[in-house]
């Protein structure tokens, strides 16, 4: 009866650590950090953050919000320019890449292509290319 009795308490308290897991709690609240502000929503709290850092008055709340949301809209504009480059970017690539491996199949035989494709090292599920951002795949060790 006591066995049965420490087991079931060890297993609640596994379910228990499982749930309320920190890794979860940051996860969370990184995506809710992560979602995108209007830049209407920038201003008002860069405007905020200056308000108190530096006792803004009333009229240079307006000035500094104004500032701050041009600032916002040209940041937004940038952005949205460097997605639809980065897009053609990638269009290129690919098509880059399209025409070497034609250019491949008529020099190599078959079985150089395919030794070819074999040789090319296997990215393992999960990992970064860029090592700095590995602590954010699932199973990669944190850095502290």
């Amino acid at each position: 009866m006591a066995l049965g009795l420490i087991m079931v308490t060890g297993l609640l308290f596994s379910v228990q650590a499982q749930t309320n897991s920190p890794g979860a709690d940051k996860k969370a609240a990184f995506a809710e950090k992560k979602a995108p502000l209007t830049p209407e929503e920038k201003a008002t709290k860069r405007t905020a953050k200056l308000t108190e850092l530096l006792s803004l008055t009333d009229e240079q709340q307006k000035a500094v919000y104004a500032v701050e949301l041009e600032s916002a809209k040209k940041e937004a504009e940038f952005r949205e320019q460097y997605k639809a480059q980065q897009q053609v970017n990638k269009e290129k690539m690919q098509k880059f890449r399209s025409e070497r491996q034609a250019a491949y199949k008529k020099i190599l035989t078959e079985e150089q292509i395919t030794k070819l494709k074999e040789s090319k090292p296997q990215k393992p599920a999960g990992k970064s290319k860029y090592p700095s951002r590995q602590r954010f795949h699932e199973g990669a060790p944190k850095s502290e």
